[in-house]
């Protein structure tokens, strides 16, 4: 090493140089043949040993390049692995209120997007800092060579930034408006080809109105885009004309240097190939700022996710499992009207109670609050004596179990979707309606049911309301919650279903939620609720002989049927 360090000190003269920034510039095989009948018109010696040298390098150079290709593919698709894991474990720190905001949806927007293209940026990123380490890298051999060129070069260089730029945010517009365009045509596509829409797109014979829709908003994207494109074009058609121009100068003028003997043709050469070369990397690079900026916008959103504080909660001991709402308000984001206006009740162990009301009146946001989804504004609620927001996910997930008004299907198997990955195959104890229906299917229980699946299944509403059901009595709660649990039945399965359902929720803690009235046949206390107010309670009885609102409600449906 230090026989090649004395001996490039020794030999080393501009015709080498030039050569060396040539190797540089020249990235493309067919350039670096064109520089050959420079390389061959070396004489000494030395100076072909420290070409050789630095064609060495540049082999080192391109074998270093795919190893660092190849550790990024390698070790990629691990990290994006780790990434997504540490981002679902994250989730369990996020109120819902955050996930109901459309700044939150946004952030997940971007992290996914980081999450995905990291490694595809990370190249980028590498090959920027080489691209960079090139251009400076030539500058400073110009410099070398002659402080005046480099001057030039540099006025040169802030001219096409200036131009790049202002194509860039013209870009950047452009796209703004071309998704906000888009936007609503992508709706109507996704209504033609989802399934929850087919049954309607066929028996309404909806084709040809999607399609007008469809057309209509699509030309009106297709408008606007031409109207920014225009105004895109005339900064694109400036660039690179401007481009062009510069480039077309610098060769006039250093074939003029030529001419005169000013310069040779190795510093022809060189001036001319890498006033090209810098400008091609300042307008490839400025075009990946914007990736840049969203990769990074992307890290910082991640750890801000990943690094919140988990509040760990012991687990608390009840002395009971009543619940107690006290004074009780509630709004929710972004709105000034509350939706639970000074409730107070105590929930009793061991009895059953439905929440009767209007739709909107509040009955399910109620259930949100007991189960912490969202904080009480205002007052308190208490499981045991004990504040809700003291006791865990973990400890919550024990004591309640709940059936939603709209329980979700997962593209999973029938049996992911009854245990949701809680429960072993022999740790079940599955109802025989499950039983029944599964025996049918080839993979019986482990059946898919999505079509994204080859062999799914496809349950009708009744299965998927077993499926539901099991979901909930599998966990063996203390606390049972029921949000319009037979909202999309007839009223024989209605009937039918409270009786089925007694024995498995006998000696618990039961709250129906409905604005239907059959469910108050076994049910100990109705709770009333208008607009967020509880207006009355006590038995079927009670209230009938009161004659107030529920009295009302109770005619109403009665005469339904009379």
């Amino acid at each position: 090493m230090k026989s090649f360090i004395q001996v490039f000190k020794n030999c080393i003269n501009k015709k080498i140089i030039v050569i060396f920034a040539s190797l540089i510039v020249s990235l493309d095989r067919l350039i670096l043949i064109s520089i050959f009948p420079l390389i061959i018109t070396i004489k000494r010696k030395e100076d072909i040993i420290v070409l050789l040298y630095i064609l060495l390098f540049f082999i080192f150079g391109e074998f270093f390049n795919i190893f660092v290709n190849y550790s990024l593919e390698k070790h990629g698709e691990k990290h994006k692995k780790v990434l997504k894991l540490n981002m679902l474990k994250s989730f369990e720190n996020i109120e819902l209120k955050e996930f109901e905001s459309v700044n939150f949806k946004n952030k997940i927007f971007v992290i996914n997007n980081y999450i995905e293209n990291h490694i595809k940026i990370s190249k980028d990123c590498y090959k920027t800092l080489i691209n960079l380490f090139l251009a400076l890298f030539v500058l400073l051999i110009i410099l070398y060579i002659n402080v005046y060129m480099f001057i030039t070069y540099l006025f040169i260089i802030a001219f096409v930034l200036y131009l790049k730029n202002n194509q860039l945010k013209a870009s950047k517009d452009i796209w703004v408006k071309y998704m906000e365009n888009c936007k609503e045509h992508n709706i109507i596509n996704n209504i033609l080809i989802d399934k929850k829409h087919s049954n309607e797109r066929k028996i309404f014979n909806v084709f040809n109105f999607y399609n007008k829709i469809f057309l209509h908003k699509y030309d009106d994207a297709i408008d606007e885009n031409l109207k920014d494109a225009r105004n895109r074009l005339k900064f694109d058609f400036l660039y690179e004309v401007s481009n062009y121009f510069i480039i077309l100068s610098m060769l006039i003028a250093s074939l003029y240097l030529y001419n005169l003997g000013n310069i040779n043709i190795s510093y022809f050469y060189l001036l001319n190939t890498g006033l090209i070369v810098i400008t091609e990397i300042i307008g490839i690079e400025l075009n990946k700022i914007s990736d840049y900026f969203n990769f990074t916008n992307g890290i910082n959103l991640y750890h801000e996710c990943v690094t919140k504080k988990k509040i760990l909660k012991n687990h608390v001991k009840l002395s009971n499992y009543n619940i107690e709402f006290d004074k009780v308000f509630f709004r929710y984001p972004n709105s000034d009207e509350y939706i639970i206006k000074n409730f107070s009740f105590t929930f009793e162990f061991g009895k059953n109670y439905s929440i009767l009301g209007r739709n909107g009146s509040g009955k399910s946001t109620l259930i949100k609050l007991l189960l912490g989804l969202y904080r009480v504004e205002k007052g308190n609620i208490r499981i045991g004596g004990v504040d809700i927001n003291d006791i865990s996910l973990e400890q919550k997930s024990k004591i309640f179990s709940v059936l939603f008004q709209h329980p979700k299907k997962y593209p999973f198997t029938i049996f992911e979707n009854i245990t949701l990955g809680e429960f072993q195959k022999g740790d079940l104890d599955i109802d025989k309606s499950i039983i029944e229906f599964v025996e049918n299917f080839n993979d019986g229980i482990d059946s898919y049911t999505s079509i994204n699946y080859n062999n799914n299944v496809n349950l009708s509403g009744g299965q998927w309301k077993n499926v539901f059901f099991n979901r909930v009595f599998l966990r063996k709660s203390k606390i049972f919650i029921f949000d319009e649990p037979t909202s999309n039945l007839d009223p024989f399965l209605e009937l039918e279903y409270y009786k089925n359902i007694q024995d498995k929720i006998s000696g618990n803690l039961n709250i129906f939620i409905s604005h239907r009235l059959g469910i108050v046949k076994y049910t100990d206390i109705i709770l009333l609720i208008e607009d967020g107010n509880l207006i009355e309670s006590g038995t079927h009885d009670e209230l009938i002989s009161y004659g107030g609102k529920y009295f009302e409600m109770y005619e109403i449906q009665k005469s339904i049927f009379d």
